[in-house]
């Protein structure tokens, strides 16, 4: 379980080296950020998973995108990397497609999360 968490975390890595190297998030703020998906990607291992632990990482990360945007459109910052526009994006993508796969019989209360954010 461990060795899964740690591979999740490291794919995140260059998303939040651009955000930091841009200022969008402090070092500080980055190492919260790192500490909350940690923990988000045990409970998503754990056996057995729960519904309400893929709801609460999908309403972080779209939360911390809404930050993101905020920030980036306050410092004036244009970014060419792809990593820091799309990557909490993509993550998003990812919980959602876990959830519909491990909870087949609720993709709906998923999409309504994704369309009303």
């Amino acid at each position: 379980m461990a060795e899964v968490v740690h591979r999740n975390l490291e794919l995140m890595l260059p998303e939040l080296e651009e955000l930091e190297r841009s200022g969008i998030f402090s070092p500080q703020e980055i190492k919260e950020i790192v500490r909350r998906r940690r923990g988000m990607e045990y409970k998503l291992q754990r056996r057995p998973v729960r519904r309400e632990d893929f709801l609460r990482a999908i309403t972080y990360e779209l939360n911390l995108d809404r930050l993101r945007k905020v920030r980036k459109k306050r410092l004036g910052v244009t970014s060419a990397r792809r990593d820091a526009d799309y990557g909490i994006q993509d993550r998003v993508h990812s919980l959602f497609k876990r959830a519909v796969k491990r909870f087949k019989v609720r993709e709906r209360e998923y999409s309504t999360i994704a369309v009303c954010d």
